[in-house]
């Protein structure tokens, strides 16, 4: 089974993904901050097919992930979900993998 990965401190998004989910047909694990999430990803390094990345965590913010997960899996999608928007100049513009306008995100090839 196809495996998401979800690092969000938020027991209530994780349950709610988990019900979308399994209803499509992929299993979720989920990390509350980033040294749990880095662990999981490297766990089931072969069954996540998806990072989903809260990068404005309680205790820590998810950027400090980003880079990490890249460097175990540079083919591995990462959505990051977030109301800090002074994060998107930094996933999106300097790394070449989204860009955002106000009411849009256009993904590049």
């Amino acid at each position: 089974m196809k495996t998401i990965l979800f690092i969000n401190d938020n027991k209530n998004i994780r349950r709610e993904a988990t019900d979308i989910l399994l209803e499509d047909g992929y299993a979720s694990i989920f990390a509350d901050n980033c040294s749990q999430g880095a662990q999981m990803l490297n766990e089931h390094i072969d069954g996540v097919v998806m990072v989903i990345l809260d990068i404005n965590l309680l205790v820590e913010h998810g950027i400090e992930i980003y880079d990490e997960i890249k460097a175990i899996n540079p083919n591995l999608p990462v959505v990051t979900t977030s109301t800090a928007g002074h994060y998107r100049p930094r996933l999106g513009s300097d790394k070449k993998l989204v860009k955002y306008s106000e009411g849009d995100v256009n993904f590049d090839q």
